[in-house]
């Protein structure tokens, strides 16, 4: 019934908001044509808010990403500087950790917790770079959110899962709407939070993995982007997703591809061992590689 509500909410509150959302206008670097709204992703902050008087869950981390999700609406209708943007994200991740009671991640640990906040703000922005074509991160949250459920037996991602199946029928190719930095970061934290929360360190492994396709993409392009000694915060165009795209591989078949990658890792996270999951997960790092040598347009630095 939350999923539902959360559906329903959210499909009504988009069709609103749509046409009173800033325009996304195409430059050199753009994977769209037209001038698309952006900032849809608010529903992913305001339908948990509307549902905590009515529905039983633990709207704690829908609490605490309230500032990350206004400074990312900001910078999409005024663009802020990226120390702003990431101070907050900072700031985000750092409350995750320090309000978090699970004893399994040893988070009183120096050292581990030096590493989680590593992961948590490369999360957010991972979240943030690969949502560039249509309905790409909306359909791979989908997949990681609705297993975050299953596996962690807890119904806090319910209301962000039936956020994203609406938001996706608008996202999708052709996109009538984009989500913005105020989604994608908003995705990024709810995925750290939802790793952090897990009751053991294979449940971590597991969880990480079924975002390994986004994750293969961006440490990818970072480690290329430092040996060719570039500003790894420079906006770029040199994802695969990118790259598939600009060679002549639709929207729709790319984000297919990404989302049924997720998918098989997913299933065997739910239904198999982690063995199995480390193996179709190596399929798909193999298959990113062929994609890349034989897909994929060449890199321009």
């Amino acid at each position: 019934m939350l999923i539902f509500a959360s559906i329903v909410l959210s499909y009504f509150i988009l069709k609103i908001l749509i046409p009173n959302l800033i325009l996304d206008k195409p430059n050199d670097r753009s994977n769209h044509i037209n001038p698309t709204p952006r900032g849809g992703g608010i529903v992913f902050l305001i339908i948990p808010l509307l549902l905590i008087p009515i529905f039983n869950f633990d709207y704690s981390i829908y609490i605490l990403i309230i500032p990350l999700g206004i400074v990312g609406l900001c910078d999409d209708f005024f663009s802020l500087k990226s120390i702003y943007r990431f101070i907050i994200q900072a700031l985000t991740v750092v409350l995750i950790l320090i309000l978090t009671n699970n004893q399994i991640l040893l988070i009183d640990n120096f050292y581990i917790f030096a590493f989680l906040f590593f992961v948590g703000t490369s999360v957010i922005n991972f979240s943030n770079f690969i949502d560039g074509i249509d309905g790409l991160l909306s359909s791979i949250a989908i997949v990681f959110f609705i297993s975050a459920t299953l596996l962690l037996e807890t119904n806090v991602y319910m209301p962000i899962v039936g956020s994203l199946l609406s938001f996706y029928l608008f996202n999708k190719d052709p996109a009538k709407v984009f989500m913005g930095d105020v989604g994608s970061t908003i995705i990024g934290a709810l995925i750290f939070n939802a790793l952090i929360n897990s009751n053991s360190y294979t449940e971590f492994t597991k969880l990480i993995l079924i975002i390994s396709p986004i994750l293969f993409d961006c440490v990818s392009c970072i480690v290329m982007r430092l040996y060719k000694k570039e500003n790894i915060f420079k906006p770029h165009s040199i994802h695969l997703y990118q790259r598939l795209v600009k060679n002549g591989m639709s929207h729709k078949n790319v984000t297919y591809l990404y989302s049924i990658c997720s998918i098989l890792i997913a299933l065997a996270a739910y239904f198999s061992s982690l063995r199995i999951e480390f193996f179709i997960t190596l399929f798909v790092l193999l298959l990113g590689i062929y994609l890349d040598k034989t897909k994929a347009a060449s890199i321009q630095f």
